[in-house]
């Protein structure tokens, strides 16, 4: 970057109400050096002109630094979700050292850290391949790792990624089953196939109750897993930025593989913030008519955080599930929001 460039920038990250109060001191410190050159030596006034001028430049320098200050803070990205909030520093995400301190996790191979929720009941970290997650969280023993693996490569875009992903989990309490049948749902898909039929009777077409049971047993993907489990909980996942796929090379960038990641699943997205070195997002689900604990729940909500980095040779995925179903006094959100704000990986 030449000389000119640089003072180009720095000139154009000045606010314009500075400009416009420099321009003012500016002209005010020219009035006060034409009145000082008709101000005879002896007189008092002489004396209080240069107080006059440096008390304006240091306005000027204070306007500055409480600008730089105001554009600091709005560079924390700020996302709300049924009445949650959490912040991220893009800023500060990124860090030279990672740190060894006992109340981290710190992964120097894969480089982020994280610091770790404390209070009770929450489980030692564990990382996980992709097949082995899948396994657990359908209640799936029996699949085959190879066939799995195979399968994912070939038929999902994000295949390659998710079979070479390191998975960490940290969670929190008791695991739950949540039972499903074929009239379990969720709202948002239930509010599109009310769409649906609205959109049939104007047609003079109305979808008939059995089709519209199995439009939602063909969404809900309910006649292959019938059953999932449930923690609150904080994961992170790695996935190399590079793939080669059978000599087919894959290099993913932050927004393609958020575009892609979307397709994996059936969630709709709450709140959004996207930039071109982090995307930040939530997702709520309202599960309909399931089982839990041979209690039924006509709803029961889930909501999921993520947040989207990447380094030079990883893409890392940050997700945070909590229920207040499970958490009526919110501590367990209060533990798992720090950590799911401290994340930093290595620059």
């Amino acid at each position: 970057m030449s000389k000119n460039e640089k003072r180009s920038s720095i000139i154009g990250s000045i606010s314009n109400w500075i400009k416009l109060m420099a321009l003012i001191v500016l002209v005010a410190e020219v009035i006060i050096l034409l009145a000082m050159s008709q101000t005879p030596v002896d007189s008092k006034l002489y004396v209080i002109y240069p107080i006059m001028m440096f008390l304006l430049l240091l306005i000027v320098i204070g306007a500055v630094i409480f600008d730089r200050t105001q554009d600091r803070r709005s560079s924390v990205a700020a996302i709300s979700s049924n009445n949650q909030e959490l912040q991220i520093d893009p800023d500060s995400v990124a860090t030279e050292q990672l740190t060894d301190d006992k109340n981290k996790y710190t992964n120097s191979l894969l480089g982020y850290e994280f610091d770790l929720p404390t209070g009770q009941q929450w489980h030692e970290p564990r990382q996980l391949n992709y097949h082995q997650y899948f396994s657990e969280i359908t209640l799936q023993n029996d699949i085959d790792q190879d066939a799995f693996n195979k399968s994912m490569m070939t038929f999902h875009i994000l295949g390659p990624s998710f079979v070479n992903a390191d998975i960490l989990s940290v969670m929190h309490g008791e695991t739950v089953v949540i039972e499903m049948n074929e009239n379990s749902s969720t709202q948002e898909v239930e509010n599109r196939l009310q769409i649906i039929k609205k959109l049939s009777e104007l047609e003079d077409e109305p979808i008939s109750d059995e089709d519209l049971q199995n439009l939602r047993v063909q969404v809900n993907k309910t006649s292959d897993i019938s059953q999932i489990q449930f923690n609150s909980k904080l994961e992170v996942w790695t996935f190399p930025r590079v793939i080669d796929n059978q000599g087919i090379i894959f290099e993913y960038k932050l927004a393609s593989f958020f575009q892609q990641f979307l397709t994996q699943g059936t969630e709709f997205i709450d709140s959004l913030i996207a930039e071109d070195d982090y995307i930040l997002w939530t997702t709520g689900d309202t599960l309909k008519h399931v089982k839990i604990k041979d209690s039924n729940f006509d709803s029961f909500r889930i909501s999921r955080w993520y947040r989207l980095h990447r380094s030079k040779k990883f893409i890392y995925l940050v997700s945070l599930q909590w229920s207040p179903e499970f958490d009526p006094t919110m501590t367990t959100w209060d533990k798992i929001k720090e950590s799911f704000e401290s994340f930093k990986i290595k620059k």
